[in-house]
């Protein structure tokens, strides 16, 4: 075949020709994106290999696993978090008291205030009080207190709710046992490694160890201390529905009185056409009734 011949066939393959040079584009591109993420995945995970004297890639587990829900079936020992809302009402005049028996009540049962808030507003010459307080208190002892908050005035709301975080509990203590388990493996490297530089590279790693298992113990202290102590929102404040009630003053009265008065002469003003135009027209009816009555007479 000519190459006359070979140019007229390839002139009239040309489309088959240009999705061949696509294919083995994409192909080539596809295994050069392989190998890009299989190298910076292997350069993720790094441990030491003591036998090689060298580093390769490392599978560990991963820290921040979610674990599953918070609810762990398997589990005998919940851990539940607890809290509360009351609101009371008391009587005008008697927020300090109120507030005084509060105090006694957090004292008395060893529990604290995370916060206090108290305030007052002014309704004409009264001043009306009202507060609001965050209480820590030993679980066990929930119940006893809120009863005997409920007992300062008159509960507006209550309200209970529990938590259970024993599946988040449950995944923090094991990720903290993985995570003490690969100190000691880096602490065990670094005792058989002969290299400065690996040694170095060790220290780094078993420092940002050591301070992601003091970040998980704080976090399970944290949650223990979530357990043992349920938190009460308390809010207390003054009825004061009657508490503005005021007899009306005589200024007030007379204003009304002129404000009837002006009202009344509107009207007045307003009829006073009609009614006159209503009263002519009743006596020409009437003169017109006489008229027909003497004719006819």
């Amino acid at each position: 075949m000519s190459f006359k011949n070979q140019l007229t066939k390839l002139k009239d393959n040309w489309l088959l020709i240009v999705l061949v040079i696509v294919v083995l584009f994409i192909v080539s591109g596809l295994f050069n994106g392989s190998g890009t993420s299989y190298a910076k995945d292997s350069l993720q995970n790094i441990s030491y290999n003591k036998s090689m004297g060298m580093f390769d890639s490392y599978a560990g587990e991963s820290l921040y696993s979610s674990g599953g829900s918070n609810f762990a079936p398997d589990v005998e020992d919940r851990m539940i978090v607890k809290s509360a809302r009351l609101s009371v009402e008391v009587k005008y005049k008697t927020f300090k008291n109120a507030e005084d028996k509060l105090h006694n009540i957090v004292s008395s049962t060893d529990s604290y205030f995370l916060n206090e808030n108290s305030n007052s507003k002014k309704l004409g010459n009264k001043s009306i009080y009202s507060g609001s307080y965050s209480i820590k208190v030993e679980s066990d002892k929930l119940d006893s207190v809120m009863s005997q908050l409920k007992e300062i005035g008159l509960v507006t709301s209550a309200n209970l709710g529990q938590n259970d975080i024993t599946g988040t509990y449950e995944n923090k203590e094991i990720n903290l046992q993985l995570e003490k388990d690969r100190l000691l493996k880096y602490q065990e490297i670094y005792d058989n490694s002969a290299d400065m530089n690996d040694k170095l590279t060790l220290t780094d790693r078993m420092f940002n160890q050591e301070r992601t298992i003091k970040y998980l113990e704080d976090s399970i202290n944290n949650i223990d201390q979530r357990v043992e102590y349920s938190t009460i929102n308390l809010s207390i404040s003054e009825n004061y529905n009657y508490s503005n009630v005021v007899f009306v003053k005589l200024s007030d009265l007379v204003r009304s009185l002129v404000n009837s008065i002006n009202i009344l002469l509107k009207i007045i003003f307003v009829l006073l056409p009609f009614a006159i135009v209503g009263y002519l027209g009743y006596l020409l009816f009437r003169k017109k009734k006489s008229n027909v009555f003497i004719k006819k007479n």
